[in-house]
């Protein structure tokens, strides 16, 4: 007796378009209902809607897909600044492009060490859309720590936060491969300014997105920390199964992340699925304690 159907996949083996199946498989052209019988928050009830956003899934450009739908809806809030999902769409698509003018294509690697802040999630959306992989590191580590992920990861560009840049510093300098760094929030010795990299470039959409993937690194306690990559494909894949369990409410729900996005968890949980799903993400820049990490997980708080 054959087993159930693969996410993404009818029973009888076809694709669904829509990533969303019924009981027996197939996929639901009605759209799922919660328990009320309303329709299933995580997905829109209409099938073309569902469709569009799984096509943007597929080329890294669900962020462009709410920022059409809700431009002026909150994407990132946080004490280091806010973003709409029109400004997030666009700083990504100008983030894109300074990459691509400096060298890099689909492929190459990306290294990030920046605080919870917006511009994580401008670099995480910008690589999405770009065919790049994207190596979050841990700002606890040393600089020759953070050195050896740099130069294992194969970065060609290195992004850092201001306040760790005597680390971020110390790392590039041990990391000649990565030839393009730029500086948030501030200055880092022999890094450019984000922002004013960002300031010379369009943000229209690119005319040719291409799915990214990532490579995050283990916390190295049986010795260096090991990549494990994750190619687009799988990428795309994870986005589809964060979603639908949350409940989101596209323009009423709010995730509230309490975690530090260079982890594997809250980047998935905390930074992927919301912008995937469409509501805002409060992205608060340090965590004081375990009892507020574990009482806010995954909390949704509904705006009135």
């Amino acid at each position: 007796m054959s087993g159930p159907a693969g996410p993404g996949t009818e029973a009888a083996g076809r694709p669904d378009p829509a990533g969303q199946q019924d009981a027996a498989g197939r996929p639901d052209p009605a759209g799922r209902q919660d328990a009320a019988g309303r329709p299933d928050p995580a997905e829109p009830a209409d099938l073309a809607e569902r469709a569009a956003l799984a096509a943007a899934l597929r080329t890294g450009t669900a962020v462009s897909h709410w920022a059409a739908r809700q431009p002026d809806s909150p994407a990132v809030t946080s004490p280091l600044g806010d973003r709409t999902f029109a400004e997030l769409d666009a700083d990504a698509n100008r983030l894109a492009r300074v990459l691509r003018r400096r060298g890099l294509g689909p492929g190459d690697a990306v290294a990030l060490m920046v605080a919870n802040r917006p511009e994580f999630a401008v670099v995480l959306a910008a690589t999405q859309r770009s065919g790049l992989r994207l190596t979050p590191i841990n700002w606890h580590l040393t600089a020759e720590e953070a050195a050896y992920i740099v130069d294992d990861c194969e970065a060609r560009a290195f992004v850092a936060d201001t306040r760790f840049a005597a680390v971020a510093a110390g790392a590039a300098s041990r990391a000649p491969a990565a030839t393009v760094r730029l500086a948030v929030g501030g200055d880092v010795d022999a890094f450019e300014p984000f922002a004013d990299a960002l300031a010379a470039e369009n943000g229209a959409p690119l005319d040719e997105p291409v799915l990214g993937g990532s490579m995050l690194y283990t916390s190295g306690t049986t010795g260096r920390p090991k990549g494990v990559h994750r190619p687009p494909v799988a990428t795309a894949r994870l986005q589809r199964s964060i979603v639908p369990p949350f409940g989101y409410e596209p323009g009423r729900s709010r995730h509230l992340c309490t975690g530090p996005l260079y982890h594997a968890a809250p980047l998935a949980f905390s930074l992927v699925g919301p912008l995937s799903a469409g509501p805002p993400q409060s992205c608060p820049t340090s965590v004081t304690s375990r009892r507020s990490r574990t009482s806010s997980t995954a909390q949704r708080i509904h705006s009135t």
